[in-house]
């Protein structure tokens, strides 16, 4: 599947469509993870999302720009919803 920049339809990346297949394996694995990760002590768990907040932090800009043009959003709301 094509993802299209709506303003000048230039094509910006092409996925992967899933299938029921795929979809079924995705929710395994996930569940999996739960798991593992629900036995976690809470300061494990801790670190690992403000890692995942300061990862977020260093490509803000990127996903910016994602949101602009992947779905038209200006620049001063795509930073409201991220």
């Amino acid at each position: 599947m094509d993802i299209i920049n709506p303003a000048t339809e230039e094509v910006l990346a092409s996925v992967p469509v899933a299938d029921q297949t795929l979809l079924n394996e995705a929710v395994s694995a996930a569940s999996r993870a739960f798991s593992t990760w629900g036995s976690e002590s809470l300061e494990t768990r801790q670190k690992l999302v403000a890692k995942l907040g300061d990862l977020t932090d260093e490509k803000l800009e990127d996903f910016v720009q994602l949101l602009i043009k992947e779905v038209g959003k200006s620049r001063e709301l795509a930073y409201v919803l991220i």
